[in-house]
């Protein structure tokens, strides 16, 4: 049936055409039963001839038809009149997106309240599972009243049929437009100038597709261009497959953060793309806050979670910022004080005791103590929080209440004190060279990231957890604690991370990177083993890649402006003149200072260091072992509901408690005084008593119960190889070493099979591979031998289900971020993705009908089914 103006189609009467798309014709109408005007979607006729595909179009219709948000065009029916399929849909007025595209770039102002509710509508609809797939200009509507409105949401995934049928995903005999609109039949599913590379290779896609097409829209919005071109539809693809837009094309007073978040949208490779629209809408929402106020922040006094950094069993007491100026330890000696003053503070904070000393040439040293305002108190339970600014003039340093942190700004002229918003959960952080940056570990979601000094929204630059950071020069930010435990390196404007180095047998970690020599060398810390000693100071030449020891037993190394080589080593700060060049020491280090620096035994992070470039040197006032505490906690029981009740039993540093399987008692690691190792403890839950189950020297962790509770199987870690032992939980008999053909890195026990012959292991076979995951193992607990491995990908925590079927466990490699999955035990085949945006640790209920797993600080709840086949729900 041809429709045209006037003509009736069931209960619609056809006003005019609205467009044809590769998803048909699209007229408007009038409902004669319920008087309003409509837009009808007219099928095209090879779908609407094909019933498998029409059975497919109504279920996903009426998932569709569920969505019920502002931001979408709502789908009212799917009707059948003269044997013509059709969609009734809301009639939006206005222009389309590309209406507004046609005139040239817009204004900031106008695209951020647009987009926003863009990412919003995105956001909603992933929630559902339900992804767009020719997000597009055209399919974009914003109403009089500024809301927006997409259209044609979700149709792209029930046109698209073939994959269910065997053929290449994405693919379909849907009509779809080119570059001049007009269509044609069997290309790939989709408008090409917004296609994700991954869609235009006719490859499985997701959410992150929509996130893709949303940054061209976006940048469309900016610049006034499509950020991908080509004469043909090949060309347009090939260009999208292997080019850059052109960022120039911007406006000069675009944000750098909107072209990062740009960047961030559009990186070809899915896993390193912004995953979550969410995120994008949060961060428009606080770019349009920040731009209307001042950028300060008040902290929430509710605590979060903070994961410790994995390789750092030490922590050190501080009671505040101590200020070096010009040095006199130059001259490698101490010198008496000869003066005291008090400098009064117009914020109310405290005095100032300063100390002028005499040193080479003479140039004056003041010594001075910086009293905190008590809100913000220093954190310093992880190193790497506390950074000096280039021209000595601003402190920046991760203060905290228990264990949420915040990067605060304290300007040394006038002692005042600023929070940097978005910046909850900050671990290691330094400034860029130019001081205007500050580029930081967000510990929460295990990211690095850049914010402006002055205020604005973090820009995400990549995934990470690091220990250590270094702003080059040359414009490449460099991190640690990437997978495989070298040193890699990032544009300053994000990217892919760069692996520089590549761990050897019997090292751990290359970590604390600082750049010298103009970036052509690094300094670096090569870590054997985390006891004292097991260290070493070496150099990576960027020209051949060669990595040079310089001194062995030190520990983290600062190059100053006056050519010292600042370094921990016996338990003090030591300093030495260094030639950058020929990276030789020119005479041996001597100590810097007294006590203040003896921080503590083990790898002396030099975290609590800032030296400026006029040679000022900050630094977290330590004592001696004496003044080290730990992390002082009690044990609680916590509902559904997050209230707290408190079990009888002493505070200590607890880490990793595990419940045996009748919940009588607990077993969990009680980290020592030395800070250099930990032992587990048994608590008897109804005796309210406490005993003490290993007697190692060094570091005792992952308690796993057996089936029976019998036996605990644990790892002890010793000269940086992890041995697996099980021990009798009644505490008799001696621990039984589980003997691997070969060491192993990372290895911890995670579950025992129900039969009690076996254990779950994460295992990293090879240590020198740069897969950061550790492997799966089934190993056998009565022979030796390096069991079987039963999943190369996976990572954390491989939990059994309590039927023996179902296995859970977390995986960063599998999708670019930590995220739960399940696959049948033992023979691994099926997976299911369980967590959508980050999740770590997951355990079953006892009865099989929930998973739970850890986000951030809060821990999320999924209902299952673990019976004859695996079904999950959502969070």
């Amino acid at each position: 049936m041809s429709l045209s103006p006037g003509k009736a189609l069931g209960s619609f009467e056809i006003v005019s055409q609205l467009g044809v798309g590769g998803m048909g014709e699209v007229w408007r109408a009038r409902d004669s039963k319920l008087g309003r005007e409509v837009a009808i979607k007219v099928l095209p006729e090879a779908f609407a001839k094909d019933p498998d595909r029409l059975a497919r179009f109504e279920r996903e219709a009426k998932t569709l038809a569920a969505l019920d948000h502002p931001g979408i065009g709502t789908i009212h029916d799917l009707q059948e009149a003269d044997g013509v399929r059709f969609l009734v849909m809301q009639l939006i007025e206005g222009p389309t997106m590309a209406d507004r595209f046609a005139a040239g770039a817009m204004e900031m102002e106008r695209v951020l309240p647009i987009f926003q509710q863009i990412a919003e509508a995105l956001e909603y609809a992933h929630e559902r599972g339900i992804v767009h797939r020719d997000l597009k200009p055209a399919n974009i509507k914003v109403t009089e009243e500024g809301q927006v409105k997409i259209l044609d949401f979700g149709l792209a995934k029930v046109f698209d049929t073939d994959s269910e049928a065997g053929a290449s995903p994405g693919r379909t005999l849907a009509m779809d437009e080119d570059e001049a609109g007009r269509t044609s039949e069997g290309k790939i599913l989709g408008t090409p100038a917004y296609m994700s590379p991954e869609q235009a290779r006719g490859e499985k896609v997701d959410k992150r597709t929509d996130v893709w097409a949303f940054g061209c829209c976006l940048y469309e919005a900016l610049s006034g261009r499509r950020p991908f071109r080509g004469k043909t539809a090949s060309d347009l693809l090939a260009d999208i497959l292997r080019s850059e837009p052109d960022w120039s094309a911007l406006a000069s007073d675009t944000p750098p953060g909107f072209i990062q978040l740009l960047r961030r949208c559009l990186q070809k490779e899915p896993r390193r793309r912004m995953r979550d629209l969410g995120d994008v809408a949060l961060t428009i929402e606080d770019t349009i806050t920040a731009s209307a106020s001042d950028p300060a922040f008040a902290v929430s006094a509710e605590e979060k979670s903070m994961p410790v950094a994995r390789f750092l069993p030490w922590i050190i007491a501080a009671a505040a910022v101590i200020v070096v100026g010009p040095a006199a330890w130059f001259a490698g000696q101490r010198i008496p004080a000869t003066d005291e003053r008090v400098i009064p503070s117009d914020e109310g904070i405290s005095s100032l005791a300063a100390q002028e000393l005499l040193a080479e040439q003479p140039k004056p040293l003041r010594r001075v103590s910086i009293n905190l305002d008590p809100a913000n108190a220093i954190y310093t339970s992880t190193p790497g929080l506390l950074s000096f600014s280039p021209d000595g003039t601003r402190l920046v340093f991760a203060a905290g209440r228990g264990r949420s942190t915040y990067l605060v700004v304290r300007d040394l002229d006038t002692l005042r004190e600023r929070a940097l918003a978005g910046t909850e959960g900050v671990g290691a952080n330094t400034f860029s060279p130019d001081g205007e940056w500050i580029v930081f570990v967000d510990t929460t979601e295990q990211r690095i990231k850049k914010v402006k000094l002055n205020g604005g929204a973090p820009i995400p630059l990549c995934e990470g957890n690091s220990i250590g950071l270094a702003w080059g020069e040359d414009g490449f930010i460099w991190h640690d604690g990437g997978p495989g435990g070298g040193l890699y390196r990032i544009s300053e404007n994000g990217g892919v991370p760069e692996q520089m180095t590549t761990i050897s047998t019997g090292e751990l970690i290359h970590m604390l990177p600082f750049p010298i020599a103009g970036g052509e060398t690094v300094l670096l810390t090569r870590v054997r083993s985390f006891a004292p000693g097991g260290s070493e100071l070496c150099a990576l030449s960027l020209q051949t890649g060669e990595i040079k020891p310089l001194l062995d037993g030190a520990f983290g190394a600062i190059l100053t402006p006056t050519g010292h080589l600042l370094y921990l080593a016996e338990r003090a700060l030591m300093a030495a003149p260094f030639d950058p060049h020929t990276l030789e020491f020119l005479s041996p280090g001597v100590p810097v200072g007294g006590p203040e620096f003896a921080i503590i035994s083990g790898p002396n992070v030099p975290a609590w260091l800032g030296v400026s470039g006029g040679g000022d040197l900050a630094y977290v006032a330590g004592t001696d072992r004496s003044s080290a505490a730990v992390n002082i906690n009690h044990l609680v029981w916590v509902d559904r509901e997050g209230n707290e009740s408190r079990i009888d039993a002493p505070s200590a540093p607890h880490q990793d408690p595990r419940l045996s399987p009748d919940g009588r008692r607990l077993a969990i690691i009680i980290v020592n005084e030395d800070l250099q190792s930990s032992n587990i403890w048994i608590y008897d839950l109804e005796r309210h008593t406490r005993t003490r189950f290993t007697f190692h020297p060094g570091l005792t962790t992952r308690p796993v119960w057996s089936p029976e509770g019998d036996f605990i199987a644990y790892t002890r870690v010793a000269n940086g190889i992890y041995e697996l032992y099980i021990k009798r939980s009644d505490g008799t008999g001696e621990p039984e070493l589980l003997s691997f053909n070969k060491p192993y890195d990372n290895g911890a026990p995670y579950d025992w099979t129900s039969d009690g012959r076996h254990l779950v292991v994460g295992q990293e076979i090879d240590p020198t591979a740069p897969t950061g995951d550790a492997h799966l193992v089934l190993f056998p607990v009565a022979s030796d031998g390096d069991g079987a491995v039963l999943l190369e990908t996976a990572s954390r925590r491989g939990r059994i289900s309590p039927n023996g079927k179902w296995i859970a466990y977390s995986s960063y490699l599998l999708s670019g971020m930590d995220e739960v999955f399940v696959q049948s035990f033992p023979d691994m085949t099926g997976r299911w993705q369980i967590s959508t945006d980050g999740g770590i640790d997951p355990i079953w209920a006892p009865d099989g009908s929930e998973l739970f797993y850890r986000k951030g600080g809060a821990i999320v709840s999924v209902p299952v089914e673990t019976d004859s086949t695996f079904r999950h729900g959502n969070a």
